[in-house]
This record gives structure tokens, sequence and C-alpha cells, in this order.
């Protein structure tokens, strides 16, 4: 294995079908960098290139993903989360996944993408996933993807986390923090908004939870969409993710 890097810039979006998600992963790791003290310090692994191919960018990130070992990830549309968990699952085989999401993006489809990549971890790799935030098609998930719905994270935030606690146990976690599981209103530069989402405090909660266990071995922000309403505004609306960002910053250290 090479030198860690803490830190993996996953610039693709070449499944999704709205283009700027890649671009997102630039400017969330430039907001990060103000926010993280020791980003001076370190180096990030930057992926990018011209190709679109799932198949090209999987092998990239997979490899990328083994050889570095990053604890977090930057993207990128949801797509980028299974090379990362493929790579992860050699050094820890009984890793869950815990997914903050409007979508369960466990969709059946024929082939992996960002809205059929929850699925192919739960089926494919065999890896627990549970899904925190979903508004949309709740039961369409397939088999080994627990869904829990934003409307009860809302009405019972204790409950939501003695939840996660029991699917998590003392097992190790990769947490993938989709940005559309915000509430449209809070935060809205994403590929596909769903209404009815969550507030900041209720994201940074359950991220807080998850990261202070000391069970999360690795993570990823995706789906920031630097495109959706022009990439000046993005450069101004990725502010509004700090207190998340800050979150992400304390774990990394």
């Amino acid at each position: 294995m090479s030198a860690p890097s803490p830190i993996l810039v996953a610039g693709y979006d070449g499944t999704s079908r709205v283009p700027g998600a890649a671009a997102g992963a630039v400017l969330l790791y430039r907001r990060l960098r103000t926010l993280w003290p020791r980003a001076a310090e370190t180096a990030p692994l930057v992926l990018s290139g011209p190709s679109k191919s799932s198949q090209v960018w999987g092998h990239r990130l997979y490899r990328a993903a083994r050889d570095h070992a990053p604890r977090l990830m930057l993207g990128g549309d949801h797509f980028v989360t299974f090379p990362r968990i493929e790579a992860l699952r050699q050094s820890h085989p009984d890793v869950r996944l815990v997914v903050l999401d409007a979508h369960h993006d466990a969709y059946d489809a024929p082939t992996l993408s960002h809205y059929s990549v929850l699925g192919f971890v739960a089926q494919d790799l065999r890896i627990p996933t549970m899904v925190v935030g979903v508004r949309k098609d709740l039961d369409q998930a397939g088999d080994g993807v627990q869904t829990i719905r934003a409307a009860a994270v809302r009405d019972d935030l204790a409950g939501t986390q003695a939840a996660l606690d029991a699917f998590c146990g003392d097992a190790p976690v990769y947490l993938s923090i989709d940005v559309d599981v915000l509430e449209p209103d809070v935060f809205a530069h994403v590929s596909d908004p769903v209404a009815n989402g969550l507030d900041m405090d209720a994201v940074c909660a359950l991220v807080r939870a998850r990261l202070r266990t000391g069970h999360v071995v690795a993570a990823d922000v995706v789906e920031f969409n630097a495109m959706r309403e022009g990439v000046t505004q993005a450069a101004a609306q990725v502010a509004v993710l700090d207190p998340l960002l800050e979150e992400v910053a304390a774990w990394l250290g």
C-alpha cells in the first residue's frame, strides 16, 4: 500500500442525469480547507479526467482507495461510494454502511450507477446498509437495505440514533453523506432535491453521533452540484454546509 492520503477528491458525475457534482467535489474540498486546521499539512489525492465511463472511473477509484486508504472522500455523484467501500472491505470485512440520503439509491437497475449504488453494495458486496432521511420511493429498496424516513427522524431523533446504534453495534462503519438529505429550503445545490427533508441541526446531530462512536473508519460527502444554480452561486452556497463540514473536520483531527 502507498502512503495514506486523508482525503480523496473524486470529481466524477458520469452516471448522473444532471452534471455538476464533479465540480462540486472540488468546491467541497476548498471549503473544507478553510475549516480543517491540518489542511496545510496534508495533500489531497485528486482524481479527475475526461472519461465519463463508470467502468474506467470505478477501476481508478478502487485502486486509489486501495492504495491510499483515504479517511474522507469528497464526490462526485453517489456512484463513487461503491469502489471506495469495496476497497475498504479488504481491511474491514465486517464493515457496515450508514447513509444519509433523500433517496434510498437502491433502485432496480441492471448497471451500477448513482441511483442503484446502495443496492449493489448490499447485494453484490453483501454489506449491511441503512439509509436515513429517505423521502422518495421507500418501498422500492432491495434486500439488505434498511431505511428510516425523514419524517421519522424529525419525529424522534433519539429513536433514530438508537436504531443506528443497534444497526452498527461495534462493527466498523462507513458513513456516506448525500447532501440532498437536507431540506431544499436549507440547501438546494443538489442534482435531485426532494421536499420535506432534514434541517442542518438534525443532520449534524446524526453525523456527530456516528463520528464520535469511534467506529467510523471512512466517510464520504457527495452530490453537491456546483452547476445546479450556477458556479458563482455554488461557491457562495457551499458555505451553508459549514456546520456539517465542521463535524467532519473535527473527526479528521
